[in-house]
């Protein structure tokens, strides 16, 4: 199902919602008025028809109208009907009228005493009152046309829409504001969420969440304890396991070489036996490592004490263990560090990240080749880069070579495959990173490690 944002789908709701409302409101404002308006116009119309009525009571006797009554307003401007118009009538026949009253009575065999009908008087729409006298001898019809009031109604929407369409802005911008600022717990969530690493199973801590947010955090900090409760126990399970098996180990290989001494026939096999217990105790001694780096905390000064030490007495001193081998495999070891280079680190990690490094580099290269190690300082890092010219990795492996027990197929080398996981280890803890490219002169391979200057902890 593709994603969706709860924020604009709620605003959008609000919106449409407000629309409605507001079309059903504009409605009700029209209809209102429409309604006042007939009110208003059945009103002056039935009060302009008693008038004339009550004028006009003797007219048979004296022949004419009052002075009063025949005058009427001059014509709109542009030829329309706007004012009232009004017809004497006696016996269906109109014997006085205004102007703009058609000639012929407005409504005709109007049966009651007095009342309203709407009529069309050569295609437009008329509300007429007609009235009769007690002898019901003559009749008064007082009409004006409907569409000056349509026309009227009609220019007040027309100044309503501006208003209207801007208020309709400016509650869409008050609602992304609102709907903005209650979504805010949600971002702090999900920005305390995106702030933990992968070693930090705290549960989350949200101030001020409200009722609707407070299950999602309650199960969420339930699966993080249950999560880290598992891997204390994975981590126990690994530790416990890698010491207990420390013990047969030594027992075994102090059996072979018992074996080899009084079996000097058996020497070969002894040999591969001797080297298969010595690479499983290597691989014990570095799950126990990393059974101990992992509930380390970076951000924890205790956890990881520091001192500052020289990078580059500290690579002689621990080069000078594996000349021996390289020299028996015609492996040229150059160091290139500065020897000013000092630097705050963990020294005991250092060490094990550098004898990782040298030992990966002296398996993967055959004989005759050459590994270089460099430390270098740059603004406040410094790189220690580990090149040899060797076979070399395809980089289409280098984002898995920090997997744990990941090999690369093919090499043919014995290993653990969790030399590089040490190291990047090691490297998190010092807040490092540790990263891959080519070796030297663009050929083989090459481990970078690029570690702080100085103490990596916030303060």
């Amino acid at each position: 199902m593709k994603p969706y944002s709860l924020r604009k789908r709620l605003w959008f709701s609000v919106l449409l919602t407000t629309l409605v409302f507001w079309a059903i409101a504009l409605m009700v404002i029209f209809g209102t008025s429409w309604h006042v308006t007939n009110r208003l116009m059945n009103q002056a119309l039935q009060e302009a028809g008693m008038l004339i009525s009550a004028e006009t009571s003797d007219f048979h006797e004296h022949g004419f109208l009052p002075e009063r009554i025949r005058r009427e307003p001059a014509p709109s401007p542009d030829g329309r009907i706007r004012g009232m118009q009004y017809q004497i009538v006696v016996d269906g026949q109109v014997i006085s009228r205004t102007p703009f009253a058609p000639e012929r009575p407005l409504v005709a065999d109007f049966q009651q005493r007095r009342g309203f009908v709407d009529i069309d008087n050569e295609g437009r729409k008329w509300r007429v009152f007609v009235i009769k006298n007690h002898d019901e001898n003559f009749e008064v019809q007082v009409g004006r046309p409907i569409a000056p009031y349509i026309f009227l109604l009609g220019k007040i929407a027309g100044h309503m829409i501006a208003p209207a369409l801007l208020l309709l802005l400016i509650l869409a911008a008050m609602s992304w504001w609102i709907i903005s600022r209650l979504f805010a717990p949600l971002n702090q969530a999900a920005q305390i969420l995106a702030e933990k690493s992968p070693d930090d199973l705290s549960p989350v801590n949200i101030d001020k969440a409200p009722n609707e947010l407070l299950p999602l955090a309650e199960s969420l900090n339930n699966v993080l304890a249950r999560l880290e409760s598992a891997l204390e126990a994975e981590r126990r399970f690994t530790a416990d396991a890698a010491h207990e098996l420390r013990t047969p180990l030594a027992a075994l290989s102090m059996k072979a070489q018992l074996l080899e001494r009084q079996q000097p026939e058996l020497a070969p096999a002894l040999a591969a036996l001797s080297s298969d217990i010595q690479r499983s105790t290597a691989l014990i001694e570095q799950l126990l490592l990393l059974a101990r780096l992992d509930p380390l905390n970076p951000e924890d000064s205790q956890a990881l004490p520091l001192k500052k030490i020289n990078v580059h007495e500290l690579i002689l001193s621990q080069i000078a263990q594996y000349e021996n081998i390289a020299e028996k495999r015609n492996i040229a070891l150059s160091v290139i560090v500065d020897q000013d280079l000092n630097v705050c680190v963990n020294q005991d990690l250092l060490i094990v990240a550098l004898r990782n490094l040298i030992d990966n580099a002296l398996r993967y290269i055959d004989d005759g080749c050459a590994i270089t190690i460099s430390g270098i300082k740059e603004k406040m890092q410094w790189q220690l880069r580990i090149a040899d010219n060797g076979p070399g990795v395809s980089p289409e492996y280098f984002q898995r070579l920090t997997e744990r027990f990941f090999r690369v197929l093919g090499s043919g080398k014995p290993g653990s495959g969790l030399g590089l996981s040490i190291v990047r280890r090691i490297a998190e803890l010092h807040h490092g990173t540790l990263s891959f490219d080519k070796g030297i002169d663009g050929q083989g391979f090459s481990a970078i490690l690029i570690l702080p200057l100085s103490s990596p902890y916030r303060p």
